[in-house]
């Protein structure tokens, strides 16, 4: 499932056409389907699809690894996330 955060709003869409391709295969679709390449999208790759325990969480070049959260979010079928790059801190 992907969960699009923009503009304080919540969207869901399918994203069973995106299983068991890489991060940046994922990253770039999911860019090019929202039509917005300023996305940072959070997302697994293949090993977190497959539960394996050492996945991590990547966002663009950035890796949340500890632990395996990227088996723990695919577990919990969180994935992949897209939150606006146009929201400012929070308060």
């Amino acid at each position: 499932m992907i969960i699009v955060i923009r503009d304080q709003k919540v969207e869901f869409h399918k994203a069973d056409h995106l299983m068991v391709k890489t991060v940046s295969e994922k990253s770039a679709a999911i860019r090019e389907e929202l039509g917005d390449k300023r996305f940072c999208v959070l997302c697994i790759g293949p090993a977190g699809e497959r539960l394996v325990k050492i996945a991590s969480v990547m966002a663009d070049d950035r890796a949340a690894g500890r632990c395996g959260v990227g088996a723990v979010a695919a577990r919990r079928a969180h994935n992949p996330k897209v939150p606006s790059s146009n929201l400012g801190p929070a308060t």
